[in-house]
Order: C-alpha cells, then structure tokens, then sequence
C-alpha cells in the first residue's frame, strides 16, 4: 500500500521539475507509425505516456486481484468453516467438563469433518462414550482418532489403556501400555500407568523390576508407593512359605531407603512374630525409634514378644523418660505390665492414658483389668458403656487417640 502512494508522488515531482524546465520551451515531437503520425509537445507526450503507464498499471491489479479472487473466497470459506469446527469443539469439551456425556459427544462429532485436527475430536469424543459406558462407540472412536494422524497414536493407545483398566481388563491394559514403552521408553504416563497396573495384577517381582527404569521419569511418590507395595507384598508372600530363612532374604531384598520406612518395617515385625522371630522385628524397631520417632512403630513393639517381657517393659517406660507420656506408649507400658502380671502398674498407666488420651480402647482394657482383679463390676460396666458410646459416636471416630491405640496382638 505505501509503495503505491509513494510512486504517484514521485512521478508528480519528476513531472514538476520537467515543466518547470520546459515551460519556456516546451519543445516538439513528431511521430510516424504505419501511416499514422503523431504531433505534440514533449511536455503532452510525457503526459500522454504517464497516463498510459498508469492505465496500464491499474489494468494489471485489476487482472491480478481478478485471479487471486476465487482463491482469497475459498480461502476465507474454509477459515470460516475452520472457526465454526473449533467452537463445535470448545462447546463440546465444556459440556464433557460438565458431565454431559451426550450432548458432548454430539457436538463433538457434528463439524469433525471441517475440523482442523479431527483425530483430538474423536479422543474427546471416545472419552465422553466411556462415560456412558458404552465401550463399543468408544472404541470406534479411538480407532477414528488413530487413523485421523500417526501422531495421535500414543494419545491413543494411553487413553485405550486407561480405559480398558477403568473396564478392570488390567491384562489388556498392560499389553496396550507395554506397546506404546516400546515405542518411546521413557514416556512417563505409559510408565505411571504400568506401575499402577502391576499393582492391580499382583504381579510384584515385575513391579519391583520395573522400578529402576522408572526413577527420575515418573513422580517420586508413585516411585515410593509402589516399592512399598511390592516389598510387603513379597514379604506377605515369604511368610505364607513358613521359612524363616525365607522372610529374612526378603528382607534383605528391601531397597536400602524402605528398610528406615515405618509402615514395612511394621509389617515385617508383624510377619516375624507369625513365625516366633520376634526379636528380628524388635531389634528393627528399636534401631528405627532411636532415630526417629513412630507411635505405629512403638505400638507394635508392644505387640511383639522378645522372651524377656521385664526387659520390653523397662524399654518402654525408658521411651516414656525421654519423649513423655505418649498415649502409645501408656497403653503399651499397661499391656506390658499385664503380661507380667503387675496388676497395679497396669491400672495405673491405663488410667493415666484415660486422663490424656480417652478412648474406647483404654476403656476396654482399663473395665478387664478391673473385672480380674475382682473390682466393683459397676465400674467396668459404667467403662464399657462409656468406651462404646464413644465408638459409635463422631466425635468418637474421628478421636486421634483412638485411631492411634489398635487393639492388641495375643503373642503366640
């Protein structure tokens, strides 16, 4: 647009000075052309030839934006087809957001011809007919949406998987998963997913041997989890075998990091005590507790016997030195103290864990001892009632202290 306001005025100024030169002498031209002659002054000749360039000029925009013309309709055609295909699909993902599953589905296939990426219309519309739980329009559109562009193909085959686990088909699934890893073995959802799957397939040496080629690739958490999940439940699995030796090289099998980790290693103590290595369990505990403290991990001490319940008791009651009257470890110096059979020591720390930390279990231990010491049935009666109310009340279930006293283990 500048270049054509920026050529009239130069020529207007060339135009200038040449009259201004020629206006005392405006000079003369004759031309002779198959029998025809031209007569004129420079000054008309040059002003003949710019109004002929300047016809010819317009001529030729005006051819030019005649055969540009069919080519900017279409194109503006097209655009317009283009806008009204991505509001189909921005009306379409809001009304999947708000749990229309079938009003989006229909609005997400209505323009998908005129879509600039139909391939995303079908995800979106596959994900909206998983919702209505209808598999078969669901795969269709997944098959749609592979077919659309290779490049939704891991799009594809991710959403397939998760929904075919959503469907509880885990094996098919993974299959689907460990299609897509081939392909691009870092791809951190296929990974997350195949953690999460193994897990639900209980195949846990699988999952442990996954875990490597995870780390630093998926969320640390997940990492954790499922480490966690597969070593209790290969530890579980060594114990079901009855040998000792067995459930020790489980352990040992543990990533060093889950050896420090409260929740296994109260598994593990627990495992040892079904097969009388009490000890093993113990020693762990007291080694973790010196470093850090766990109510779990000191409640199931309690639960553990060692052969040497004077020396468990004089642990604990050296825990309550250092850290204070804890509930847990109270209700623990009872249990302990009722296993020795010091009958008032019991009562004494039951009821001073009463006064901190109430709740039904302390109730429930505190009513027994009574009973077997022959005290007044009235009182253990009024504990029981009182433990029991609380159980079922709120304000009783959502007790911290409640949920921090399990009930505890007979030793074998």
């Amino acid at each position: 647009m500048i270049r054509w306001l920026i050529l009239p005025a130069l020529a207007l100024a060339i135009g200038g000075l040449v009259a201004a030169n020629l206006r005392d002498d405006p000079g003369y031209v004759l031309i002779q052309i198959a029998g025809y002659t031209l007569e004129s002054s420079l000054t008309g000749l040059i002003l003949i030839g710019l109004v002929v360039i300047a016809l010819i000029s317009l001529a030729g925009r005006l051819i030019a934006k005649s055969v540009r013309l069919p080519g900017q309709v279409s194109e503006l055609v097209q655009e317009r087809r283009l806008e009204q295909a991505r509001k189909q699909l921005h009306l379409g993902l809001k009304q999947l957001a708000a749990g229309q599953f079938d009003k989006a589905e229909a609005e997400l296939l209505k323009r998908i011809s005129q879509s600039e990426d139909p391939g995303a219309n079908y995800l979106y519309a596959a994900e909206a007919a998983h919702r209505q739980n209808n598999p078969q329009r669901r795969d269709e559109y997944l098959a749609l949406a592979d077919q659309a562009d290779d490049s939704n193909h891991a799009a594809v085959l991710l959403r397939r998987a998760q929904m075919w686990a959503d469907d509880g088909r885990h094996s098919e699934a993974l299959d689907a998963v460990d299609s897509l890893l081939a392909a691009q073995p870092r791809h951190a959802g296929a990974m997350s997913l195949r953690l999460n799957l193994l897990q639900q397939l209980n195949r846990f040496e699988e999952l442990k041997a996954a875990l490597p080629a995870a780390r630093n690739v998926v969320d640390a958490e997940l990492i954790q989890s499922s480490a966690r999940h597969a070593h209790t439940a290969l530890l579980s699995q060594a114990r079901a075998s009855g040998r000792v030796d067995t459930l020790r090289s489980a352990w040992q099998d543990v990533d060093k990091s889950l050896q420090h980790d409260p929740e296994l290693i109260a598994h593990y103590a627990r495992l040892c005590h079904d097969l009388n290595i009490d000890v093993d369990g113990l020693r762990l505990i007291v080694a973790e507790l010196r470093h850090h403290w766990h109510a779990e991990l000191a409640l199931v001490y309690g639960e553990l016997d060692g052969g040497d319940v004077v020396r468990q008791l004089a642990k604990v009651e050296e825990w309550i030195k250092q850290h204070g009257e804890k509930a847990e470890l109270l209700i623990i110096a009872g249990r302990l103290c009722l296993r020795n059979r010091l009958w008032g020591r019991a009562r004494s720390y039951f009821e001073a864990c009463l006064r901190s930390y109430p709740s039904p279990e302390i109730r429930l231990e505190l009513g027994k001892l009574l009973i077997q010491q022959g005290e007044d049935e009235t009182a253990a009666l009024e504990l029981f009632r009182e433990g029991l109310e609380s159980s079922l009340s709120p304000k009783g279930i959502a007790s911290p202290s409640a949920e921090l006293l399990p009930k505890e283990r007979s030793p074998s």
